[in-house]
């Protein structure tokens, strides 16, 4: 069963998402899951972010380095 809410997220998430061929329906459906708050992003200078893992992961969270700001103009997420 897939709420709603799911459905309304990835029908939103695909207009900007480009999924990678490994991603099945079945995790595009995880990933846009309306049932979860989701993860926290945040953006921090790329010279404090190991030390910012190291310190989450150390406090018993866990915590990767997903990406990085670039100027110009937005492009799609990719997902892979």
């Amino acid at each position: 069963a897939i709420p709603g809410g799911s459905r309304r997220n990835l029908a939103f998430a695909e207009t900007w998402t480009r999924w990678g061929s490994s991603v099945d329906e079945l995790h595009r459906i995880i990933a846009t899951d309306a049932q979860t708050s989701g993860g926290l992003l945040l953006a921090v200078d790329p010279a404090a972010t190991a030390a910012l893992v190291e310190d989450i992961v150390g406090r018993g969270g866990a915590a990767w380095r997903i990406g990085r700001l670039v100027e110009g103009p937005p492009e799609p997420l990719r997902v892979v």
